[in-house]
């Protein structure tokens, strides 16, 4: 669905920039042991953004100036998803393709550092290319340890 308008646009971009930090918010506290109660009440009151948040902004995926809102790509043969928010504002829109952060690749059933992956985003086309950088080779006689 289309935004109606360009208020709708900044709404709807500064929503899921406020649900991502969210997540990320309830992933970090999880990960260093404040699931132990000590501060599950507002963490509780926090992550129910999550609940209802998401799916109803997955009903915009274009702004009101017909560009998409979110471009995804998929990185490892799909194991990661990831995902480009567009700013609302045309006059913000890049002129020049936008690089993200490296991925790290995750372990495969071997042990040892497959190399990261670097995603371009083309804002002529709205799509991601993805871009695999091998890890680094041992040197000097360095062996991996098992």
């Amino acid at each position: 669905m289309y935004s109606p308008n360009r208020a709708t646009d900044e709404l709807v971009f500064a929503t899921r920039r406020l649900v991502g930090a969210v997540e990320w918010l309830d992933e970090i506290a999880s990960d260093h042991g404040h699931a132990d109660d000590c501060c599950a009440e507002p963490l509780d009151a926090i992550s129910s953004i999550k609940i209802d948040m998401p799916r109803l902004l997955s009903k915009f995926t274009h702004y009101s100036d017909g560009r998409p809102m979110i471009s995804y790509a998929e990185i490892d043969d799909g194991y990661i998803r990831t995902f480009h928010m567009w700013p609302p504002d045309p006059a913000d829109h890049p002129t020049e393709p936008v690089e993200s952060a490296m991925y790290e690749l995750p372990a495969d059933t071997k042990p040892g550092d497959r190399g990261h992956a670097i995603v371009t985003w083309c804002p002529v086309t709205f799509t991601g290319s993805v871009r695999y950088i091998s890890p680094p080779a041992p040197r000097n006689g360095l062996q991996v340890v098992r």
